[in-house]
């Protein structure tokens, strides 16, 4: 039971990466849910705790959990840099057809 867990939670953070690196929203949204789903299904089942070996795996799918949080704010800060240069482009434009003088 544990291991299936374990299985499911290292699929389910594998999506998340994969839907993170391809950027359509709608699976972002879908894997990120599948991912709480997975964890809240191994924080359930404690029998994973005593052992070892599973103890083991789970720290290496935190390991790449922790690559990916790294990732996500890497794509946060471009996603944030990017709408700051359209909004500042949308402002020149939205100013100068407000505010400009025709003739």
């Amino acid at each position: 039971m544990s291991e299936a867990a374990i299985d499911g939670l290292d699929i389910a953070a594998q999506s998340l990466r994969t839907a993170m690196e391809g950027g359509d929203p709608d699976r972002l949204t879908e894997a990120t849910t599948a991912f709480g789903a997975a964890l809240d299904s191994l924080r359930g089942i404690d029998a994973w705790r005593a052992d070892p070996a599973l103890k083991d795996r789970l720290r290496g799918i935190m390991a790449r959990l922790e690559s990916d949080r790294h990732l996500s704010r890497l794509l946060g800060d471009i996603v944030r840099q990017r709408l700051d240069l359209l909004a500042g482009a949308t402002a020149d434009v939205t100013g100068h057809i407000t505010y400009g003088r025709k003739g």
